[in-house]
């Protein structure tokens, strides 16, 4: 069985690699194919964010048991600075299932493309985590 430490660390390194591949993909001349990847590698970005930080609190001793709850408690630790954006991105992430309508395809791409400026600050904060 994983301790918690284990899991935290684990799920930080999966974050980190999550986001690489969201920024590869962004990169990308867009076009259908690649609005799509990226509209999945958002919505795998985007869980792995908040089960990093579940992973956190589990570590540190504290319940965290969705992705709301996730977003405030990261607020609360100074793991992010603010809420909007992430609650935003949280109401994107909800759409991905969707994505077969082209409106929501490019809304959910559009706030894909602002995501990792807000998982890079989260990722900092969680490294210093002992």
């Amino acid at each position: 069985m994983v301790n918690s430490k284990d899991r935290f660390e684990a799920d930080l390194k999966r974050l980190a690699r999550a986001q690489e591949t969201l920024v590869e993909a962004l990169k990308q001349p867009k076009n259908s194919f690649i609005r799509d990847a990226v509209v999945k590698r958002f919505e795998y970005t985007f869980e792995i964010s908040w089960k990093t930080v579940k992973a956190a609190c589990d570590y540190l001793g504290f319940d965290c048991k969705s992705p709301r709850e996730a977003i405030r408690t990261a607020f609360k630790q100074g793991w992010i600075k603010e809420t909007e954006g992430w609650f935003e991105m949280l109401d994107a992430r909800n759409l991905t299932s969707h994505t077969y309508e082209e409106e929501i395809a490019e809304d959910v791409y559009n706030h894909a493309a602002k995501f990792p400026a807000l998982i890079h600050p989260l990722i900092e904060s969680l490294k210093t985590i002992k």
